[in-house]
């Protein structure tokens, strides 16, 4: 869950609104060339950065280095100006509960009730399937689902941007790994955007 873009009321739907932003991974990789990854994005124009919150690398070498979700939120607010920034996902294993809640049956009524924007983990076939369940529970618990942004990774589906948005996914999400913090990904989701967008 994460809240609302800046300046927006809470009557108005996303659907309307594209936006992009990109998980700089904080594995395998320095602390200055993570930093510069951000305002890297930022320049070009990303919405949102992300981390994520696990204490070692999650591919390639599981001894190399990590650095901790919460500690770089702090730094991204210092380093960044206008992007929105967040974690996907925090872990419930060792964070206050009150911060975090994974399902179906649980996560999604809480979503329904209280977020902003769900972001959701899947293929295609998988968003669609779980962004219907928050509309039957945003139906049960009286909530326009039209309030709620719907956003996930899309960095294996470059070439199938329009079909997200088509099941009414409007925030996409690319990741970048260290050590080099690649954002072609990004780049390519930007130009994307704008060109839908008719720019910005």
């Amino acid at each position: 869950m994460a809240t609302r873009p800046r300046g927006l009321p809470p009557q108005v739907a996303f659907a309307a609104v594209i936006r992009v932003g990109v998980t700089v991974r904080p594995q395998h990789g320095d602390f200055a060339a993570m930093r510069e990854a951000w305002l890297r994005a930022e320049e070009m124009g990303a919405d949102t950065l992300f981390v994520w919150d696990h204490f070692f690398p999650l591919f390639g070498g599981a001894d190399g280095k990590h650095f901790e979700c919460m500690t770089l939120l702090a730094a991204m607010a210092e380093a960044t100006e206008r992007v929105e920034f967040g974690a996907l996902v925090l872990c419930n294993a060792y964070r206050n509960p009150n911060l975090v809640a994974v399902g179906e049956k649980v996560t999604l009524r809480i979503v329904a009730e209280h977020a902003d924007i769900w972001h959701g983990i899947g293929d295609l076939a998988t968003i669609r399937g779980k962004s219907a369940v928050l509309d039957e529970w945003c139906a049960r618990v009286g909530r326009d689902p039209g309030e709620i942004e719907r956003s996930t990774f899309v960095h294996d589906a470059l070439d199938r941007l329009d079909d997200y948005v088509d099941v009414g996914v409007t925030h996409l999400v690319v990741g970048a790994g260290g050590p080099d913090y690649d954002l072609e990904p990004l780049r390519r989701l930007v130009a994307w955007r704008d060109s839908r967008d008719g720019g910005r």
